[in-house]
């Protein structure tokens, strides 16, 4: 039995329901770059989002610092060598 004409599956989407700065957080979220995510929110709204990665590859660390973007690096060293690496990359959202 055809039921087409009856009745349409509705179009689900993943994203249904949510508002485009939940869909960006998500997806950031997903991402799977990030050991820690932060979101702040002002008066009710995502204000910005903070995510913290681990810099595997540590002869990277001079062009994420020439990249401009805004970011706060972590550079722990021990015996004059580099251990370990961290960056906090920020994203602000607009403002309503």
């Amino acid at each position: 039995m055809n039921l087409d004409p009856v009745y349409k599956l509705p179009n689900f989407s993943q994203t249904a329901g949510l508002t485009d700065d939940e869909t960006k957080i998500l997806k950031i979220i997903r991402n799977k770059t990030f050991k820690t995510i932060k979101v702040t929110k002002r008066n009710g709204d995502v204000d910005s989002i903070e995510g913290i990665e681990r810099i595997q590859d540590l002869d990277k660390i001079e062009k994420l610092i020439e990249s401009g973007e805004y970011q706060n690096m972590e550079i722990k060293q021990q015996n004059g060598k580099i251990v370990s690496a961290h960056r906090t990359i920020r994203t602000n959202f607009a403002r309503k």
